[in-house]
């Protein structure tokens, strides 16, 4: 609890999130990272069950051969992610996107989507940063932080970072970007 009663955004239940996906179609999910409030990290290549396309393999290095023998999604959300999502806050840096990815995911899958609270760091990092560009790579260089780009864990892990930033100097700013996704 904060001096005033409140309790601390530090201090909720979260879930940082980031997923890559096997071609342009953004329809599966080829790795996904899980970064809970607690410290606890799901990191999953999984098999998405379509083609990958060159250009996606090239930007995130995931292929075919390398998740040959990796379960798909409906194994790993069963099994290992949905108990853990209910009741948490999701959250990312343009969180929109996989949220989205996730919701088709699931729909291919047949498997009911929750609805979920989310921040989308997005949004708040262009009302926090006067920067010429708003990548997660610009944002955590104006941070001071070096990460790899399209690379799940180390998104979440960089979400993570803005995330402490944001809600130890702009708290107000993280209470205006809750929303519901369908």
């Amino acid at each position: 609890m904060n001096s005033d009663g409140s309790s601390s955004w530090l201090d909720r239940r979260l879930v940082f999130i980031d997923v890559e996906c096997p071609n342009g179609r953004n329809d599966r999910i080829c790795s996904i990272a899980a970064l809970f409030e607690n410290g606890e990290l799901i990191s999953r290549l999984v098999d998405p069950e379509t083609a990958f396309h060159p250009v996606s393999s090239k930007i995130h290095g995931i292929t075919s051969d390398a998740v040959y023998s990796e379960p798909n999604f409906r194994y790993v959300w069963t099994n290992e992610l949905a108990v853990k999502f209910e009741g948490r806050t999701i959250v990312g840096y343009n969180v929109v996107f996989d949220l989205d990815v996730l919701a088709k995911t699931l729909a291919a899958y047949d498997i009911l989507q929750p609805i979920w609270r989310y921040v989308d760091l997005l949004p708040v990092a262009r009302r926090c940063f006067d920067l010429p560009g708003y990548s997660l790579s610009d944002v955590m260089s104006e941070l001071g932080v070096s990460f790899q780009p399209h690379d799940a864990v180390e998104e979440v892990f960089a979400a993570k970072t803005l995330f402490e930033e944001i809600a130890r100097n702009e708290p107000d700013l993280l209470c205006e970007k809750i929303f519901k996704f369908w």
